[in-house]
């Protein structure tokens, strides 16, 4: 037996609680009519256990139709996995903060409980997260979902997702005469003893009821009247010897079925399990008898093995059983501990996804949750976006916020058109470049990058106006004007000290303008700004930043060729480099290299020695920068040098790019991410977006460490495109639908994201019970469910009730199913018909050629608008898309 990830029922209990959010369309659609109003009428009929994972994914998703609800919300008695001062971190253990639940977190389905049989001890409950299951980014549960926020765990019993753990004060031997029959609450569930427990198996049975029953004698009790989990049933001992009880069983709907049954043994009879202690017949008094219990499922554990259910021991996949803390204990003269494992049952049930649930698959009353992230991806109140787009084939442009709320709509910032820059570069379509370094060269109309994070502003020298062009006292009448880009209405006047120099604040920073217009008419009119307040000296700051709306930092980014002497038109010589890193600066000294004169070319850069006129990259070095490197090496020019960004794998970044870098993060780091791009700039070749580093984590992901690439995840409901997220929350989305020309959506948090995750209590106040609803093929006519509404599960080879649905009275499979249903290899049909059992009741069957065909049904019929009238019909192929088929 199975479980769907996403919503995990207790086998336990037959019973499958609220959790998935199910599509819900008009009234005609399902789930009606088999959940409407608030009410149940249904049977869920299968022919294989194949089909197993197919009717859970049905069950669940009718039993979330039938609470009206999702697993989103939490209890009062919800216990989370975080603190208010340690939060459940993206890529982090479930068990990183919290390591076990006990009673005093749930003191409800925790409380400690007693059971009196051959001692009296007391039972205590515990609940222990394990250390493999981490909340993650990727595609979970299965590859055919598109990327998102899970708690991903393993399949491996030995790394549980949880382990529920049973502690007894004192040793019980539950072989004793005066253990089988008692009572014992388990995590909330009700259980009685059986008296099949023998050396290695303890059998219990779930929401018993005990029953003494006779015929004849002088006080007889041939019948009782039992309530099984709200359901009412009549048990009736038709005869007895001395070894077995034949029993009756009749539900409230006065269907019945009897079964003989033998002492310690139980059989499942009208829809419940029944099993005779005693039994005995007593020719003297002309009497018969049987000690009964009656129970909603039998349940079987034995240590070493998964748990089992039901009297043919269906196994519940994901669990393994250990009794005592180094496994091996005697449960018949003990047992102090039991403990049973839960994970994953198969590759596609080892994920909760946000927004779901997963219910302990044994005692069905308790789950973990994850209602939900810190802020979610689609918060767009607690997120903000910036989005690097293509224009034309040969430009590009970014949209983003700054901390005051000022908003920049497609700025054209990237060019690579044929020009006299003759290659890409940061500017606009007019050759109007964007400078990122200090004393850069602004044209006028030209921009800059100028400050640093909340003092960043992107600028554009919107005017220089010189009355002679010579220096002189008309110098007065110049005037030297700059405008915030995003926000146009705001503009600095340079305040002129003598001709060509003068100083201006831009958001509380001075700067020093050096400016040039020599009226000659070849539009050589130009200034420059050195930072007074950020830096000292001879420092040079490169690639200043711009604080966005949620407290990232954004910078440009293009390789560089720096004259070291004579920076600043003014003979001095660079003596260091300043270059953000999210929280301010961090230096690279430069000198002169050791021994060398002015004019000889050597420098040392960050103590290492540089040759500048050595062949080009030939000599380098590396400053780490934060996060980031970068690569500054020889120019082949004298006293110039070259400044490039690493990416992840240590290769120079040569086109221009954007930076953005993230805020301290729990680990105290300021993480980044690096947009790249590549493109020749023409109708074969267009620019755009190639690469998307994060600095966490080296641009691997979350699941095993494997390299993101350049875009990260596939969508699979969107196959164009590609999502990445780091440890910070921020979600990365690269549109691929034009093939040269990819287009990136960064969405970043206004803090750092976490988890909520929960375990929680599942009680009548938060979740409504389907009720024991699935059954097997040839027991549907002894069930007593064979009136209702029918969902019938699995093809017309394996379900007879499928096949006579589809007129037949013997299997049909192969080329006989594809004559009744059109269904071929891979496809699957989804139809309903009058149940012959009713008239009044429909039949809908859900099946398809192998399995995985009937489970693409199963998802088609849960999450899309399926009309359940009679004579409706749909054949798929995938559990997104079907046709609607007309005959």
């Amino acid at each position: 037996m199975k479980f769907n990830f996403k919503k995990i029922a207790s086998a336990l209990t037959s019973t499958v609680l609220v959790g998935s959010t199910v599509a819900l369309a008009a009234a005609a659609s399902y789930p009606a009519p088999f959940v409407e109003n608030g009410a149940a009428d249904v049977a869920v009929v299968y022919g294989s256990d194949m089909d197993m994972a197919a009717v859970t994914d049905i069950t669940t998703s009718l039993s979330s139709a039938l609470g009206g609800g999702t697993a989103a919300g939490a209890s009062t008695e919800a216990y989370g996995l975080f603190t208010t001062s340690t939060p459940l971190l993206l890529n982090k253990s479930i068990n990183s903060v919290r390591t076990t639940v006990s009673a005093s977190n749930m003191p409800n389905t925790l409380a400690d409980t007693s059971f009196s049989g051959d001692v009296d001890a007391t039972v205590t409950f515990s609940i222990v997260p394990g250390n493999n299951p981490r909340v993650m980014f990727a595609k979970e549960p299965t590859s055919s979902d598109d990327p998102n926020v899970v708690t991903k765990f393993s399949t491996a019993s030995g790394n549980a997702l949880y382990n529920a753990t049973i502690t007894f004060n004192k040793a019980v031997n539950f072989t004793h005469a005066d253990s089988e029959g008692e009572e014992i609450t388990l995590f909330g569930q009700d259980f009685t003893i059986a008296s099949a427990t023998d050396n290695t198996n303890l059998i219990m049975f779930k929401s018993a009821k005990k029953v003494f029953l006779t015929a004849g004698g002088s006080s007889p009790n041939p019948s009782e009247v039992v309530q099984i989990d709200g359901e009412t049933y009549t048990v009736d001992l038709v005869s007895a010897s001395d070894t077995a009880a034949t029993l009756k069983v009749t539900d409230s709907a006065g269907n019945s079925d009897q079964k003989e049954v033998n002492e310690a043994a139980s059989k499942k009879i009208g829809g419940i399990e029944v099993s005779v202690n005693t039994a005995d017949e007593n020719t003297a008094l002309n009497e018969i008898s049987a000690d009964v219990i009656v129970g909603a499922s039998r349940v079987k554990f034995t240590d070493g093995s998964e748990v089992k259910v039901g009297t043919d021991e269906t196994v519940i996949e994901g669990t393994k059983v250990w009794f005592g803390e180094n496994n091996g204990q005697l449960i018949y003269k003990n047992l102090t501990k039991m403990v049973i494992s839960v994970f994953g049952s198969d590759g596609s049930s080892d994920a909760l996804v946000s927004g779901g649930e997963f219910v302990d698959p044994v005692f069905g009353n308790f789950r973990m949750i994850l209602p939900g992230l810190s802020i979610e991806t689609d918060d767009t109140e607690n997120r903000e976006t910036i989005s690097i787009d293509t224009s034309g084939n040969d430009k590009m442009t970014v949209g983003l916020t700054n901390w005051q709320g000022n908003s920049l709509t497609s700025f054209e910032w990237l060019n690579n058109e044929s020009s006299a820059w003759g290659k890409a570069f940061l500017g606009t379509a007019d050759d109007q470049r964007i400078m990122v370094q200090e004393m850069g060269l602004i044209n006028e109309t030209g921009y800059a990058m100028v400050g640093n994070e909340e003092n960043g502003y992107l600028v554009k020298l919107s005017s220089i106006t010189n009355s002679t062009g010579t220096s002189g006292a008309e110098w007065n009448d110049d005037s030297v004007k700059f405008t915030n880009v995003f926000d146009t209405g705001q503009t600095w006047d340079t305040v002129l000290t003598s001709e060509g120099l003068g100083t201006i604040d831009i958001g509380g920073r001075s700067y020093t303008v050096n400016y040039v217009d020599d009226k000659s008419g070849n539009n050589n009119a130009y200034a420059r700004l050195q930072w007074a307040s950020d830096t000292t000296g001879q420092d040079m700051v490169l690639y200043p930043t711009v604080e966005t709306g949620k407290g990232a930092n954004f910078a440009f980014y293009e390789p560089l060729t720096i004259a070291l002497q004579n920076w600043d038109g003014s003979n001095n010589n660079v003596s260091n480099f300043k270059l953000p890193d999210g929280d301010g600066y961090t230096s690279v000294s430069v000198a002169f290299g050791t021994g060398e004169t002015v004019g000889a070319g050597n420098f040392s850069i960050g103590g290492v020695d540089v040759n500048t006129t050595a062949t080009a990259g030939s000599e380098s070095t590396t400053a780490t920068i934060g996060k980031l490197t970068y690569n500054l090496s020889s120019s082949g020019t004298l006293n110039s040098l070259r400044v490039h960004l690493q990416d992840d794998e240590g290769s120079l970044i040569t086109n221009p790019g954007i930076v953005i870098f993230e805020e301290q993060d729990d680990a105290n780091n300021y993480e980044a991410m690096i947009i790249q791009t590549s493109g020749a700039g023409d109708s074969n070749n267009g620019i755009g977006v190639s690469d998307v580093d994060f600095t966490w984590n080296t641009d691997a992901d979350m699941v095993d460490g494997s390299a993101y690439g350049a875009s990260g995840f596939q969508r699979e409901t969107s196959d164009k495109l590609y999502d990445m997220m780091d440890v910070w929350g921020t979600l990365v989305t690269t549109d691929q639908s034009t093939s040269d020309q990819y287009t990136a959506v960064v969405s970043y948090p206004d803090e750092q994201v976490n988890a909520q995750v929960y375990f929680d209590a599942i009680s009548a106040g938060e979740a409504t019970s389907l009720g024991s609803v699935s059954v097997m093929d040839t027991e549907l006519a002894s069930s007593g469910l064979q009136s209702r509404n029918l969902i019938v599960v699995g093809g017309s080879c394996v379900n007879s009730v499928a096949a006579s649905l589809l007129g037949s009275s013997s299997p049909m499979c192969g080329s006989s199913w594809t004559a009744a249903t059109g269904a071929g290899s891979g496809q699957y049909v989804v139809q309903t018909f009058n149940n012959p059992n009713a008239g009044a009741k429909v039949a809908t069957l859900v099946a398809g050629w192998a399995a995985g065909d009937t489970q693409n049904a199963a998802t088609y019929l849960r999450t899309q608008s399926v009309d359940t009238s009679v004579g409706m019909k749909y054949k798929g192929t995938t559990g997104t898309s079907a046709s609607l088929v007309t005959e």
